[in-house]
């Protein structure tokens, strides 16, 4: 396998002849550009049909692997894989075309790895249901005082890693850091959707909540039409980057979403 040390501006660039799915990769990479100290810990490889981005280092070190055919050795990623510490983290970012069920159970079943995860990242270019962008129920929340009332007295369940509605409020709208899609009934928040404008036109959502007694309504679904309706009818690519379960897959592909890759999470045992 031909392995080569590459520079991070050439790795952006090799990255970017797939904007559309990778340009979270190079989002990410340039935050650690940017940061001296991290830029320190950055390291570029270029493989035969391959990408390889290390952040960190020792068993703190991550691992983006980014396959660039159809036609990858999965022979020689495992010559990688077995080259690299124990306890690193790898992360595998299979496009969809490339078929990544197959790559999967070859990973589960022939590398020194251990599963910790995996999620699946969608994307919509193109108007499949502007009619939404009418609906009385969903509107965008703003720093208007009744606003604000309307998100501190919502209540939702405490969910692992998630922080309350007022802090995402706060962080997207008082901070103009994104925005916040809420569905309002009888003066009460019911579900809402937030998002950013991640880099340029490209738009992706950060986490969509359905309160348990509205669901089933198909709410999550209006939400995330009217979420990449919005982003398209602005001249963006609205993507869901992180669908980490069932219920988001669901979502996306009914409001209309196409699934770009599949990625998955190890440890090297």
């Amino acid at each position: 396998m031909n392995l080569n040390k590459i520079a991070p501006q050439e790795m952006i660039e090799a990255l970017s002849k797939d904007m559309a799915t990778n340009f979270l990769e190079i989002a990410n990479l340039q935050v650690y550009l940017n940061d001296p100290k991290r830029a320190e810990t950055v390291n570029c490889y270029r493989a035969d049909d391959f990408l390889i981005i290390t952040y960190g280092n020792g068993e703190g070190a991550y691992h983006s692997i980014i396959p660039t055919s159809p036609q990858f050795d999965l022979g020689n990623l495992s010559f990688y894989v077995e080259k690299v510490e124990k306890g690193v983290s790898l992360s595998f970012e299979l496009p969809a075309a490339y078929g990544g069920n197959a790559s999967a159970a070859y990973f589960d079943n022939n590398l020194s790895l251990s599963k910790t995860g995996g999620m699946a990242s969608y994307i919509k270019d193109k108007s499949t249901n502007k009619d939404i962008l009418n609906s009385s129920e969903i509107r965008f929340l703003t720093k208007a005082c009744d606003d604000a009332e309307l998100v501190n007295s919502f209540e939702n369940e405490q969910l692992p890693g998630r922080p309350p509605l007022s802090v995402l409020f706060n962080i997207f709208v008082e901070e103009e850091e994104g925005y916040v899609l809420a569905v309002i009934e009888n003066n009460e928040i019911i579900a809402y959707l937030t998002y950013d404008n991640t880099n340029q036109n490209y738009y992706d959502i950060d986490y969509v909540y359905v309160k348990p007694q509205h669901r089933g309504r198909g709410l999550g679904v209006k939400l995330a039409e009217y979420y990449s309706e919005k982003a398209v009818s602005q001249g963006g690519i609205a993507y869901w980057s992180s669908a980490i379960n069932k219920y988001s897959d669901d979502v996306a592909v009914s409001a209309g979403f196409i699934q770009l890759k599949q990625s998955y999470s190890y440890i090297k045992k």
